[in-house]
């Protein structure tokens, strides 16, 4: 299955986003280990917009209690800036459609774990800056 135009990124906290506004930080795109994954990657997780649903349902996820886990809104994400960002850094970015019990839209960036300081912030910072951010509504930023 092609990958769909975007992919969303769910906006967990307050600290996701710059104090005052709409601005994403690095902090949304933290890529964390996984220890079932072999081959070095490390994954930030998203979901595929497939279709229209896939913004509703990211916005109705919930955490293992119950509670909304984007409670501040969701990114969207250009497949073509993930492209871009996958060319200028072969080997070290990528991304994939990883489907799991509960959604079909799910899959995750990657980042290579072993990837230069320098090189993690400039890919983190490229994906907050092509994030259209879409706050909760109702959503008050600090």
């Amino acid at each position: 299955m092609p990958f769909p135009d975007n992919c969303i990124r769910g906006i967990f906290n307050s600290n996701c986003l710059l104090e005052g506004s709409n601005i994403a930080t690095l902090t949304l795109y933290e890529f964390h280990r996984n220890p079932n994954r072999a081959g070095g990657w490390n994954e930030a997780s998203i979901n595929w917009m497939d279709d229209e649903q896939a913004i509703d349902f990211t916005l109705k996820q919930t955490n293992d209690e119950g509670e909304l886990k984007f409670e501040v809104g969701i990114a969207i994400l250009p497949r073509i800036e993930l492209d871009k960002l996958r060319k200028v850094h072969t080997n070290f970015f990528d991304y994939e459609r990883q489907r799991i019990q509960d959604s079909d839209y799910h899959g995750n960036l990657l980042l290579r774990d072993e990837t230069s300081k320098t090189r993690k912030t400039l890919i983190r910072a490229a994906l907050a800056i092509h994030s259209e951010n879409r706050p909760r509504e109702g959503y008050q930023s600090s």
